[in-house]
């Protein structure tokens, strides 16, 4: 049996940094930011809100989105960021993970074309 996963973004308080990641087990990762008890990066950088995730039914699909993720320009991070959470809300509360819900890819692929290039 193939176990699901999650693609994420993180942010910090001033929302200057972007972080994206990937986990078996948001709710679990979420918290170790949270407690910055990940050195390097997360701690230095006070990444502890969750501002953006998806949920996949593979975790060999979560990673490859977290590649693909990765390797969009910050404009269209934001871009996509701001179309599932439009005010940067904290997600990380157990009933907002259960509600949010990841946009279609045919809407989020008009809303990455719309957003400005770097």
């Amino acid at each position: 049996m193939t176990k699901g996963g999650h693609t994420y973004i993180m942010t910090n308080p001033g929302h200057t940094v972007i972080y994206t990641g990937v986990t078996a087990n948001l709710e679990l990762r979420v918290a170790q930011h949270k407690s910055q008890s990940i050195e390097g990066f997360v701690k230095k950088y006070h990444v502890v809100k969750l501002v953006y995730f998806e949920s996949h039914d593979r975790i060999e699909d979560a990673i490859a989105r977290e590649k693909q993720i990765k390797g969009k320009t910050r404009a269209k991070k934001i871009a996509m960021i701001s179309a599932m959470n439009p005010d940067w809300v904290d997600l990380s509360g157990e009933d907002r993970i259960l509600r949010a819900a990841p946009l279609p890819n045919d809407e989020e692929e008009r809303i990455l074309r719309a957003a400005p290039s770097e």
